[in-house]
């Protein structure tokens, strides 16, 4: 996620809130995902995996699913947040496309802005 500005950035992921700060580290509470954190430069990256893989099915719904926050009292909206997607793979071995979406820093919403996505299928070649 680009333009990561606040420690009280977070994304919710799999059933778990995962904050944007480096070395953040776990494992998702709903399919037990491990997961990692690093920020530079105002981009956060967020690294998930599983070693028995996921479905396709699962990986719509864990994309679908996605959502952003910032608990701030004051948080930044200067810039808008984007979040890109990469590398994501089923457990088939099929390599997906890559998936960019961008959440408006709004003013207005000062505790909680989240975005939802429209679908964006995942299909196997």
């Amino acid at each position: 996620m680009t333009n990561v500005s606040d420690t009280t950035e977070r994304l919710g992921i799999d059933g778990s809130t995962i904050n944007l700060t480096t070395g953040g580290s776990g494992t998702t509470a709903t399919n037990g995902f491990a997961y990692s954190v690093s920020v530079t430069g105002g981009t956060a990256t967020v690294t998930l995996s599983k070693t028995a893989g996921i479905s396709v099915a699962d990986m719509q719904t864990l994309v679908t699913g996605m959502t952003y926050s910032n608990t701030s009292q004051a948080p930044s909206t200067a810039s808008t947040r984007v979040v890109t997607l990469t590398a994501i793979q089923d457990n088939g071995g099929t390599a997906m496309a890559v998936l960019t979406r961008a959440h408006p820093a709004e003013q207005g919403q000062p505790r909680s802005r989240c975005w939802q996505s429209t679908t964006h299928p995942l299909t196997s070649a």
